[in-house]
């Protein structure tokens, strides 16, 4: 479930994890008799609300957030990952198509790459996996590119990517995952140790 995910923020080393007291809201599509994008908007603003996350780059509701000070996510749908991951031009016209027609007039804030991807267990799934962490690289590097640093890079997990969740300190995430977790930790902090002073 959305409401139960967690980024991979602090794991990946790309973005910067913040603690905010701001409501946020998934804003899904599928379903019928939703209310128009227009209203949507207006019931979240209401609600006051102070982030949503769009499934989708909809570039009616990315123009009507523009009028608004939510801090928007948008996401990268899991069927673009394994092209993003294999090609950076891919990944920088992705970028030029979704976030800079918009950006920063809407408040994008978050970029996050797929959806539970690792809770898809199908053998497409499963191929998806090894895309994910190169696609989320190359989308942090078109955003360098065109000087859109304040964007963060993520992904959301579920809960079932979590094998031990008690106590705290013997969390562990499933064994499936966790060889591809932990060898994108360690090469990070080898990357960043270089930068350490000494």
């Amino acid at each position: 479930m959305d409401v139960l995910a967690i980024s991979l923020f602090s794991l990946l080393s790309i973005s910067k994890a913040e603690i905010s007291t701001k409501i946020g809201v998934n804003y899904g599509r599928v379903g019928n008799n939703l209310p128009s994008p227009a209203q949507s908007i207006e019931l979240l603003t209401t609600m006051k609300a102070g982030r949503v996350k769009l499934y989708d780059a909809n570039p009616e509701i990315l123009n009507l957030l523009s009028e608004t000070k939510f801090e928007v996510s948008v996401m990268v749908h899991n069927s673009e990952i394994s092209s993003i991951a294999s090609n950076q031009s891919i990944s920088d016209e992705w970028v030029r198509q979704n976030v800079l027609p918009y950006y920063p007039k809407t408040l994008i804030r978050f970029l996050p790459v797929g959806n539970e991807v690792l809770s898809d267990y199908s053998v497409q799934g499963q191929k998806i996996w090894l895309h994910l962490v190169p696609a989320v690289r190359r989308i942090k590097r078109s955003l360098i590119s065109q000087s859109s640093t304040n964007i963060n890079v993520s992904t959301s997990l579920a809960m079932d990517v979590l094998e031990t969740t008690f106590p705290l300190s013997s969390g562990a995430f499933r064994s499936g995952i966790r060889d591809t977790v932990v060898k994108t930790k360690r090469k990070q902090w080898e990357r960043r140790k270089k930068d350490l002073p000494a």
